[in-house]
C-alpha cells in the first residue's frame, strides 16, 4: 500500500472512531475523555495479545521505516500538544476567582504534586531494586491527574462555578510542575549526582516560577 494512501485512511479511521465515540459516551453516560482513553487502553492491549501490526502489515519495510520516523514522541507532546491545550483552556478561566482562590490551587497544584512524587517514589524505592531517582521520576509522571473528564461531569451537573475554576486552576498548574520535578530529577539522574533537599526546593522554585512568568 502506498503511504500517503495508509496515512490518510489511518486518518480517516481516527476520525471515524472520534465521531462514534461522542454518541457512544452520551448513551454510556461517560465523559468523552473517559471513552476515548478506554478505547485507546483496548486498542492498544488488543494489539499487544494478538501480535497484529498494521503498519508493518500494510506496508513496505523502507514506508514502514519512514511512517515510524515520524511518529510522535514524548517531546512532541510536551512541545506540540502540551502548550496549545493548556493556552486554550487559560483563556477561559476566570483569572480574578482565580486569584482570590490561589492558595487552594498552589496547594493542589504544586504541594500536592511534590507530595505524591515523593510518597510514590520512595514507597517504590523501599520494596524494589530500582534506586531512588528513578523511583522519584516514577512518582513525578504519575503525579498528575487529568481532571478534564471530572470539569466535564461537573459542568453538567451544574456544579459551583468556584469549584470549577480551582479544578481548571490546578490543572493548569500541575503539569508545569511535575515537567519541572521530572526534568530536575532527569538532570540529577544524568549527571549522577545525589539529591539534597533545600537545593533541589530552590531549584524548583526558580524553574517553575521563571516558567510562569514567561507564561
Amino acid at each position: 500500500m502506498d503511504l500517503v494512501v495508509f496515512a490518510l485512511a489511518a486518518l480517516c479511521v481516527v476520525f471515524l472512531l472520534v465521531a462514534l465515540a461522542i454518541p457512544f459516551a452520551e448513551l454510556v453516560r461517560l465523559p468523552l475523555p473517559v471513552v476515548v482513553a478506554v478505547a485507546g487502553l483496548v486498542y492498544g492491549a488488543a494489539s499487544i495479545a494478538i501480535g497484529a501490526d498494521p503498519v508493518g502489515f500494510a506496508l513496505t519495510d523502507y514506508d514502514k521505516w519512514f511512517f515510524e520516523a515520524l511518529a510522535f514522541n514524548d517531546q512532541t507532546l510536551i512541545l506540540a500538544f502540551l502548550p496549545p491545550l493548556l493556552f486554550e483552556m487559560a483563556l477561559h478561566v476566570n483569572v480574578r476567582r482565580l486569584i482570590e482562590d490561589a492558595s487552594i490551587v498552589v496547594v493542589m497544584a504544586v504541594v500536592a504534586v511534590i507530595l505524591a512524587t515523593a510518597s510514590v517514589g520512595v514507597l517504590l524505592w523501599l520494596v524494589s531494586p530500582i534506586g531512588l531517582i528513578a523511583c522519584l521520576l516514577l512518582g513525578a509522571a504519575v503525579s498528575t491527574t487529568d481532571p478534564a473528564a471530572v470539569i466535564t461531569t461537573f459542568k453538567e451537573i451544574g456544579a459551583p462555578r468556584r469549584l470549577l475554576v480551582n479544578l481548571e486552576g490546578e490543572s493548569l498548574l500541575n503539569d508545569a510542575a511535575a515537567i519541572a520535578v521530572f526534568t530536575l530529577l532527569a538532570g540529577a539522574l544524568a549527571d549522577k549526582t545525589p539529591i539534597e533537599a533545600a537545593p533541589f526546593l530552590l531549584s524548583f522554585l526558580y524553574s517553575f516560577g521563571a516558567r510562569a512568568a514567561c507564561g
